[in-house]
C-alpha cells in the first residue's frame, strides 16, 4: 500500500501530473490489484481500505471494481 501511495503522489504531482483518466493511472491499477487480493481474503478489510480514500472518484471506482470482481465480471471485456 505504501508503494501505491507513492505512485499516487507521482501521478498527481503538480510539476508532472498524469494526463490519463484516474481509472488508468498506474497507482490506481496497483491499488485495484491490492484491494481485489485483500477482498479475496477478507471483503470487510478491503471495504475498510477503500473508505480511507478522500477522493470520491476513486472511492466509487474501487467499489465498482470490487463489485465486478465479486460478481465475476471480466473487466478486460468492458474496455
Amino acid at each position: 500500500m505504501e508503494q501505491a501511495e507513492r505512485w499516487k503522489g507521482e501521478d498527481s504531482a503538480d510539476n508532472d501530473p498524469e494526463h490519463a483518466l484516474k481509472a488508468w493511472w498506474p497507482s490506481v491499477g496497483m491499488f485495484s490489484a491490492i484491494l481485489i487480493s485483500a477482498a479475496r481474503i477478507s471483503p470487510q478489510t478491503a471495504l475498510e481500505l477503500i473508505h480511507k480514500f478522500q477522493d470520491p472518484d476513486l472511492l466509487t471506482l474501487f467499489q465498482i471494481r470490487l463489485a465486478n470482481d465479486r460478481l465475476g465480471v471480466d473487466e478486460a471485456s468492458l474496455d
